[in-house]
């Protein structure tokens, strides 16, 4: 039990809201009901139109430690940074409105914040489906390894290499005076994936970090939220920023360890923003011009080697294997690419974008073509093996993997 001396420290509750009427009473009175009762409850309102905005105002004028405050919609960051410009505790803790925590989560966070004299306190959480039934064996915010007591930089690559690493801040229990000389903020402009920029910059900033293994939160999955809402080229351009963002942080230079496990992140999110485009409308001019800045930026950081000094003049005959969407993208955002032929194990026309008589594929056709280019544009990454090996068999290595922007040279593509 806590003490009477820790009972004095006050402990703010962060709470962003936005149009999860269904859910907010739940979330709000797990806080109100803590077994640790010395808390500052705001509740930032972003706008609501579903009525969660008159709950808001119920609760507080059924509790004074709640706190209200109305603003128009600005999305979580905004919310979120409201919430720390007002709070007053010695800790704040994020939580949203959709989902709640455990009866004794603030009691047993702030207990071993004051233990352990963290910055951060991190622990885990269980998910649920919407109507709040548990997922068993789902372990995506579960970190299983011990991070006590370690600068934040440390439990950053150790969260890395122990493929642990949880960005959402409902997993997060903060020292106020941290934040306030950190000068943390949530970034603002960004639909998604803020969390990430905002956990990877407090790491580097952070002392001491610690961890409990105590499941004090539960995540609700549900249709309609930030976390579930359909993919589009926000979700990639916020990816995108956040990449450059990271690329373009000071790090100590002569922090070797630090440096390769950001590099490592960089590369993995690299490659979440890259499967986006899977999810996309390769027609629209709009994700043709993110998928360039994405591949640049995967040249920039070594994930796709690319020889920019290639032309199509530079080969005697380009070849693309592939008759799906894939292709149709690669023309339509890279006309110099055209190719001379088309391959696919199913003859058919490729789709109304370009006509082409497709052929059966005949890898023969390379024996003793040293300077031709074969361009793979699949994505199922068996058949692009299968293509690979026939290629090598006849020792032709002129082929490219279809993420490539400009022609490439041997090798194409370096897989992450």
């Amino acid at each position: 039990m806590t003490n009477k001396e820790n009972m004095n420290i006050l402990v703010s509750v962060i709470v962003p809201v936005y149009n999860v009427y269904r859910f907010l009473k739940q979330c709000i009175e797990s806080i109100t009901r803590q077994t640790y009762s010395n808390l500052e409850i705001i509740l930032v309102d972003d706008g609501s139109t579903d009525g969660s905005e008159r709950i808001c105002d119920e609760y507080f004028a059924l509790d004074s430690r709640i706190k209200v405050i109305h603003q128009s919609n600005s999305g979580a960051s905004v919310a979120r940074n409201t919430g720390i410009k007002v709070a007053k505790g010695k800790y704040v803790y994020f939580c949203d409105g959709d989902d709640w925590i455990a009866k004794n989560a603030i009691e047993t966070l702030m207990e071993h914040a004051e233990q352990t004299i963290c910055d951060i306190v991190l622990f885990d959480a269980l998910v649920t489906d919407e109507y709040g039934n548990l997922l068993v064996g789902d372990d995506r915010y579960v970190r299983s390894h011990e991070y006590l007591g370690m600068k934040g930089w440390e439990a950053y690559v150790k969260l890395l290499q122990k493929d642990e690493y949880v960005c959402q801040p409902c997993t997060f229990f903060f020292s106020k005076s941290f934040l306030d000389k950190s000068k943390l903020e949530f970034p603002v402009g960004m639909l998604f994936y803020e969390d990430e920029l905002f956990a990877f910059e407090l790491f580097i900033k952070a002392e001491k970090v610690c961890h409990i293994n105590d499941r004090l939160y539960y995540r609700r999955l549900r249709i309609g939220s930030t976390m579930n809402t359909p993919f589009s080229v926000e979700n990639v351009r916020s990816l995108y920023k956040t990449i450059c963002s990271i690329m373009n942080y000071e790090l100590d230079v002569f922090n070797i360890e630090l440096a390769d496990s950001v590099k490592y992140h960089l590369s993995l999110f690299w490659d979440r923003c890259f499967n986006l485009f899977f999810r996309l409308d390769f027609q629209e001019q709009a994700v043709v011009n993110i998928y360039k800045q994405v591949i640049e930026l995967g040249v920039g950081l070594g994930v796709v080697k690319n020889d920019s000094t290639k032309t199509k003049s530079d080969y005697t005959r380009i070849i693309w294997y592939g008759a799906g969407k894939r292709s149709a993208f690669l023309l339509q955002a890279y006309p110099e690419l055209k190719p001379d032929e088309i391959w696919d194990r199913d003859a058919k026309l490729i789709n109304d974008l370009f006509e082409y008589k497709i052929k059966k594929p005949n890898f023969e056709f390379f024996v003793g073509e040293a300077n031709a280019l074969l361009v793979v544009c699949i994505d199922n990454a068996a058949a692009y093996n299968e293509v690979r090996m026939k290629c090598e068999d006849i020792g032709f290595y002129n082929f490219s993997d279809w993420r490539t922007y400009l022609l490439c040279n041997k090798g194409g593509l370096q897989h992450v």
